[in-house]
């Protein structure tokens, strides 16, 4: 089962549903409120969008590959919704001392 924002593309839900997973919608100012009922009586998981180490370490992977085309840039420029694209990017490129 997915939780998502009816706020979101409907072509997301469409596309989730054809894996065969259950979608539901609901008003953004209660998105949260689902969730955490969805994780303590339905034994759900809840899955951040961007805040979480794990997806943001993931992220990190793409940082590394700009690196490997352009060892040292002079600038990266990331699309940042959430950050966790932009955290994980970020991270990669300084922990590789540029």
């Amino acid at each position: 089962k997915v939780v998502m924002p009816e706020t979101a593309p409907e072509s997301r839900s469409i596309l989730i549903q054809s894996f065969g997973v259950e979608v539901e919608r609901v008003p953004t100012s209660f998105l949260m409120n689902v969730v955490n009922r969805c994780v303590q009586e339905e034994n759900m998981t809840f899955l951040h969008s961007y805040d979480d180490l794990d997806l943001i370490a993931g992220h990190a992977s793409l940082g590394f590959e700009v690196l490997e085309v352009v060892s040292e840039p002079d600038i990266v420029v990331v699309c940042c919704g959430g950050g966790g694209l932009l955290a994980g990017i970020a991270a990669a490129i300084k922990l590789s001392g540029c």
